[in-house]
């Protein structure tokens, strides 16, 4: 993985998004997550196999290091795939390829994100997405983008056990 960090420099204006409030969501387990409470707003894809919005933060409380928080910012931006909404990735498995996370703010992990994945396109075997996470108040913290591939999933006795 690549991934850009900025130092605070200057005044200028912070903008940011709107989100909807984690709380009033339901929950959700991905199965692949340690210690990470998830909620799952609306779908933009009602479709996809796998969410491409939600919410998360870590179950237990982090130390004030920022590389901590960015380390679980990292782990958490690979567990899912924007590539689920498109059409036939139901029968398709993915393995990252390559994956980069541009963190613009600090950030918390241990209060709510919002994850916001944007599928763009799946061709020979490899499917491409782009992705924000936003901070509890609204404000973009991070930005990724990820390359995958995609196999078509195992069948019959040769599949290995999940």
């Amino acid at each position: 993985m690549s991934c850009s960090f900025a130092a605070a420099r200057g005044a200028g204006p912070d903008l940011h998004a709107s989100a909807e409030p984690p709380e009033t969501r339901p929950t959700v387990v991905l199965g692949r997550l340690f210690e990470i409470d998830c909620r799952v707003p609306e779908q933009p894809y009602p479709g996809a196999g796998w969410p491409t919005r939600l919410w998360a933060r870590t179950a237990v409380p982090l130390p004030d290091d920022p590389l901590v928080h960015a380390a679980v910012l990292t782990y958490l931006s690979d567990i899912a795939s924007g590539t689920s909404a498109l059409e036939g990735s139901a029968d398709r498995t993915t393995t990252s390829l390559d994956h980069a996370v541009w963190f613009h703010r600090p950030l918390r992990m241990d209060d709510w994100v919002l994850m916001d994945l944007v599928p763009h396109t799946m061709a020979g075997a490899r499917g491409w997405y782009t992705g924000s996470v936003h901070d509890i108040a609204g404000r973009l913290v991070a930005s990724l983008t990820q390359e995958t591939l995609a196999r078509p999933r195992p069948t019959g006795p040769a599949r290995r056990a999940p």
